[in-house]
């Protein structure tokens, strides 16, 4: 009687309802017209291989948030009317079945947060229509593939966390590419010049791969660029003078940059956070960082080898939360930034007595290089992105979920 009386039926959302199994087939079936099917964050043990049976008219499908336990089913493969699939922590192993290209229509694919631990099949690239294709957070080895087919409408790939390796591709001839998240894997050899050349390119996030060439100053110039994450690589090279305003973060921690900090970065009036942290920085913190952006809340430069006296225009970024100068050889005092009556979560320098080498009496830490009482405290990018993400356009601007870190 209920499926009768739905014959017309086009959405089913049942969310967040502690479904511990998948409905029954032969009432899905009944309903020719479904377009929208949503089972996500239940409980949702299992998957059979003949489940989409019925379901060919079938455009979004999300079974997030489940305990599946299974591979990637190959009968997905028949969906071919699907534009959108989400099995984002879903408990899925194996492979990505070759079979995923006939998947024509897909737009979305999100396979975050898995336990996938093949190579990535090249028959995604056979995906023409595919916009966001999410893999993070898996084991998954071997190159990242590209294609041809994918040119002229991929516009997000987020594959960070991974054990991918090689070289990172030049995605020169990927026109409408916003987001590449390519983060905590293996690659090794340069960062492409190309990037800097794409036009509508938003964030690159590199962190923690085997890269080992300079930043090519191209992307520093991108007019499109909002987020650069660069950082625990083996880059090497200065900082330029020239840089792009539309920055939003930049972070290049853990390198061996070298040379000054540019008097050029207080001319940045987006940016969020600079992290500089850990690198071989010499000469002074410029008087032009207090010109930075009001909407500055980390600025990251301990562990490097500044030394110059504190800049008094410090005290001008009143939304500061994270400043971390520790670990440098500066000198003089912090009296003009503790009077700014700043609310930091964090502030750190060398100010540990009885050899302190500048005076705080607002730091939370105090550190001092001969004692490296400061070396185990480790400052996470979590609480800086939940504060700073609602200003980065670059995430989320077409209200799809925001690419794993």
């Amino acid at each position: 009687m209920f499926a009768a009386n739905c014959y017309l039926l086009v959405r089913v959302i049942l969310d967040s309802n502690n479904l511990t199994n998948l409905l029954p087939l032969p009432e899905l079936a009944a309903f020719p017209h479904l377009l929208n099917l949503s089972l996500a964050n239940n409980s949702i043990v299992g998957l059979s291989n003949d489940y989409t049976e019925g379901f060919q008219s079938l455009l979004k499908f999300d079974l997030s948030y489940n305990d599946l336990s299974s591979t990637f089913p190959s009968s997905f493969s028949r969906l071919t009317a699907l534009e959108w699939l989400n099995l984002e922590s879903s408990s899925l192993s194996g492979s990505i079945p070759p079979t995923i290209g006939n998947m024509s229509s897909l737009v979305y694919l999100n396979l975050s947060r898995n336990r996938l631990n093949s190579t990535i099949s090249s028959s995604w690239t056979e995906l023409s229509s595919l916009e966001t294709f999410y893999v993070s957070h898996n084991a998954l080895n071997g190159t990242l593939p590209v294609g041809n087919a994918l040119r002229e409408n991929l516009k997000d790939i987020s594959a960070g966390k991974n054990s991918l390796t090689g070289t990172i591709p030049s995605f020169s001839s990927y026109p409408s590419l916003e987001h590449i998240w390519l983060n905590h894997n293996k690659f090794h050899g340069s960062i492409p010049t190309s990037l800097g050349n794409m036009t509508n390119l938003k964030s690159v996030y590199f962190e923690a791969n085997r890269l080992l060439s300079t930043i090519p100053p191209e992307i520093f110039a991108s007019q499109s660029l909002e987020a650069l994450v660069l950082g625990s690589n083996k880059l090497t090279g200065s900082l330029p003078n020239a840089i792009s305003n539309g920055f939003v973060l930049l972070a290049i921690e853990k390198n061996y940059i070298s040379g000054t900090i540019p008097v050029s970065f207080g001319n940045l009036p987006s940016l969020d956070g600079l992290s500089l942290h850990s690198n071989l920085l010499t000469g002074e913190i410029p008087s032009s960082i207090g010109d930075m952006s009001k909407n500055l809340t980390l600025l990251a430069l301990e562990k490097n080898m500044l030394n110059s006296t504190v800049p008094m225009s410090l005290g001008r970024l009143q939304n500061l939360k994270w400043l971390t100068l520790a670990s440098n050889d500066l000198i003089g005092t912090f009296d003009s930034l503790c009077a700014a009556e700043i609310e930091f979560a964090m502030l750190t320098a060398d100010c540990e007595q009885p050899k302190a080498e500048v005076n705080c009496t607002c730091c939370s830490y105090c550190c001092s290089d001969s004692e490296r009482n400061c070396d185990n405290i480790q400052f996470s990018f979590d609480a800086f992105f939940d504060s700073c993400y609602p200003h980065l356009s670059s995430c989320d601007v077409f209200g799809r979920p925001r690419p794993s870190l």
